[in-house]
């Protein structure tokens, strides 16, 4: 096994189609629907992807200046991707290949989820495009406790799925907790070393955080659970990706790495990971640029297999690119004059596998410091939830999964203001559905 974003006993990887996987070989961390072409003949595409579709109910604080007040207590949710994969092997053995991955949902700012070129060798492999970073590719979470694709129902990664429930107005930890550290799926260059004696070494490169579109390109910040300087628009299309250098509170110049190392040591199956983001920020003329500073985040992971067993656990530091608020807080603030920094999350998690079943449970945990216009803290912000569910595969590739989660939300605000009814949330989430990979 190479690269991380699994387990051990049950890693998490691209859906694949049976024998297209030649293409990736040690140098390539995660693997996917892939189809090798002799030489002389073109590139043939291959389709995989995934289908997640679930039913889902809430209860939560829902009264009147509560955050799930006047909302619906049950959804149906859907995730879907397809992927196109292909690669060509020359004569002297450089693979040259691509990758396209497309949502299957709609959206108005960019359908194409990734897309990059491929150049694999013994030497390592080298990749060019819209990706994710090292990083985040060669992690080692906690397990997830159902069957998934992409985290579909995890407390690792509630940012890109459905988590339920609605966090505080303003919760400087609105999107829960992830150890995962990232660059985003902007324009970046990267490079996978060959995996030496259980050892491989990852790095990447990106100009700056924006993902280039058309008409114009947006800034997606540098973190997971960065919230104050995402979605700006930051120039540069597709055709001329030129993007703007002196955009206050934009980072650029992003730079991650991860290291991990996978072993067997009799039963045991084990693996470790090491990851870090750093980038530079963009100074804009006459702004106030002292709110914000350089990204810096870093994370760890370990995973621990045994005779169908998964034990995980992981931690990331994020500094959340800022360092206090605004001088001028905006009118609409619900917390005026204050800005998170300093986060720190982490998830450990107990998954068990045998035969066509699974089951597991997951604790996440999360905070960021609330700091005013001064740079004094003002508090916490915390998250934490507890996951537990299972899954039966029907067969190759289909699995139907059920789960529930307690989540809970407090903000600083709540220590000061025990009554004020919109600082605090919590409740459990439902879920029953199924995951189609293909």
């Amino acid at each position: 096994m190479s690269g991380g974003r699994g387990t051990t006993a049950t890693r998490r990887a691209g859906p694949s189609r049976a024998g297209l996987a030649l293409m990736l070989s040690a140098a390539l961390p995660i693997a996917g629907a892939t189809s090798v072409a002799a030489a002389e003949a073109p590139i043939a595409i291959a389709v995989g992807g995934y289908f997640l579709g679930y039913a889902a109910g809430v209860s939560q604080n829902d009264a009147p200046g509560q955050p799930g007040f006047g909302l619906r207590d049950y959804a149906i949710f859907r995730k879907s991707r397809l992927l196109f994969d292909g690669v060509s092997r020359l004569d002297d053995g450089v693979r040259i290949g691509v990758r396209i991955q497309v949502r299957g949902e709609a959206n108005a700012a960019d359908q194409i989820d990734q897309s990059y070129l491929i150049v694999g060798s013994p030497y390592g492999e080298l990749r060019l495009g819209k990706t994710r970073g090292a990083a985040y590719d060669m992690h080692y979470p906690a397990p997830y406790p159902q069957d998934s694709a992409d985290s579909g129902w995890s407390l690792n990664q509630p940012a890109a799925d459905f988590n339920g429930m609605s966090p505080p107005p303003s919760s400087l930890v609105a999107r829960g907790s992830s150890s995962y550290v990232s660059a985003f799926k902007n324009e970046k260059i990267v490079y996978y070393a060959p995996r030496i004696a259980g050892f491989q070494l990852g790095v990447s490169f990106a100009p700056d955080g924006c993902v280039i579109r058309n008409p114009a390109s947006t800034y997606d910040g540098t973190s997971l659970n960065q919230t104050n300087v995402g979605n700006r628009t930051c120039g540069g299309t597709i055709a001329t990706p030129l993007t703007r250098d002196t955009i206050a509170g934009q980072q650029k110049n992003l730079i991650d790495g991860g290291l991990n190392y996978v072993a067997e040591f009799g039963p045991v199956k084990s693996a470790f990971s090491l990851g870090a983001t750093m980038a530079t920020l963009q100074i804009q003329p006459g702004f106030d640029n002292a709110q914000y500073r350089d990204h810096r985040a870093w994370n760890a992971g370990v995973s621990l297999g045994y005779a169908g067993f998964v034990l995980g656990a992981a931690y990331a530091f994020d500094n959340l690119g800022t360092a206090r608020a605004a001088l001028i807080p905006p009118a609409t603030a619900t917390y005026p004059g204050v800005v998170g920094k300093d986060s720190n999350n982490w998830n450990i998690g107990l998954a068990y596998v045998r035969d066509r079943w699974r089951a597991g449970i997951q604790y996440a945990y999360a905070d960021a410091a609330a700091v005013d216009s001064a740079g004094r803290n003002r508090g916490r912000d915390r998250y934490q939830g507890i996951g537990l569910g299972g899954a039966y595969r029907l067969g190759p590739g289909i699995s139907l999964t059920a789960g529930a989660q307690w989540q809970q939300w407090t903000t600083w605000q709540a220590t000061s203001s025990p009554t004020y009814a919109s600082a605090i949330n919590q409740g459990w989430v439902y879920q029953l559905g199924t995951v189609l990979k293909f």
